[in-house]
């Protein structure tokens, strides 16, 4: 198994998938995190690019990775005017 996983989740009534990887930046570990529901919305999700600068979602857990993905993948949703009323 290890630190990389890629796993499914049941998100609003959707089948969805994400996957965790490690990463290093400066020295210390943090994990990557992608969110997608594939049959629902083509919105991606992601917790920490090390290649876009986005450092305000980097952690060193893999769960806190999650709900930043998560939470990255509901604002896309709700930008976007994707149907996501039902989380308000």
């Amino acid at each position: 198994m290890g630190p990389w996983k890629d796993e499914t989740m049941e998100f609003l009534g959707h089948q969805c998938n994400f996957s965790t990887s490690p990463s290093f930046y400066r020295w210390e570990l943090y994990h990557d995190t992608k969110v997608i529901c594939p049959g629902w919305t083509n919105i991606m999700g992601y917790a920490f690019d090390a290649f876009l600068s986005c450092f305000s979602a980097k952690t060193k857990s893999p769960s806190g990775s999650l709900k930043h993905a998560t939470t990255d993948f509901v604002n896309k949703a709700l930008q976007s005017g994707q149907e996501v009323s039902i989380l308000l």
